[in-house]
């Protein structure tokens, strides 16, 4: 490894100030330098360098504006939810988890029916026991839970957004009953695993009423 001493020297050119910056590059590079006299090497590595700073300083600009941009679409999400509803209307909330709890039975149902179509499949089976499993765990989470609050009050904004979002939604959250205890079949389902599951539906409608204020606002 060589070093190349005075790849940028010190001194005054068109008024701004040189110094002087040593910098190691591998030998047949400096070999393959040196064979090339007519080429001003330092203002070379100069370029190099303010082009890379440049490009530093775009990117950790876009990231600033991107973390800026989340923080301003979660607090406004944060407000949506604590504003569109004081107390949760009771009954609201009851039919809010029914349909969810609704949903997971017939999912159940349906790998049922699967399991008998291929009996050699024992896939449909167990995940159709995790399916009834999960459904068990999640009503005997009292309806006042937070997560459940979270849980209505998100599909309660969803329901006024754009069509859109309340079919990714949906979509989401079929996909989800689709695959359950399918390919980790045989596992008993807990009441952490029905939390989990629970939680991970909830951030994931948070997140895209969170992503339609971001977009709202880069408008």
């Amino acid at each position: 490894m060589a070093c190349l001493p005075c790849i940028i020297l010190a001194l005054q050119v068109q008024g701004r100030s040189m110094a002087r910056m040593t910098i190691s590059i591998p030998d047949e590079l400096q070999e393959r330098l040196v064979g090339v006299q007519s080429l001003d090497w330092s203002a070379v590595a100069c370029a190099a360098f303010e082009s890379k700073l440049n490009e530093l300083a775009r990117q950790l600009a876009a990231d600033r504006e991107r973390e800026l941009r989340r923080k301003n679409a979660q607090e406004r999400l944060e407000r949506r939810l604590a504003e569109s509803v004081g107390a949760p209307d009771p009954e609201q909330m009851a039919y809010s988890r029914s349909l969810l709890l609704g949903n997971i039975t017939d999912q159940a149902q349906w790998r049922d029916q699967k399991a008998e179509q291929y009996p050699g499949d024992e896939r449909n089976g167990y995940s159709a026991e995790a399916l009834r499993q999960l459904a068990r765990h999640l009503s005997n989470i009292p309806a006042n839970d937070p997560l459940w609050v979270r849980y209505y009050r998100a599909w309660d904004q969803l329901g006024d957004d754009d069509e859109t979002e309340v079919h990714s939604a949906i979509e989401h959250e079929r996909e989800e009953l689709r695959t359950f205890g399918f390919h980790d079949y045989g596992r008993d389902v807990s009441l952490e695993d029905a939390l989990q599951f629970l939680t991970n539906n909830v951030e994931v409608l948070e997140d895209i009423l969170a992503g339609d204020d971001a977009d709202d606002g880069a408008k």
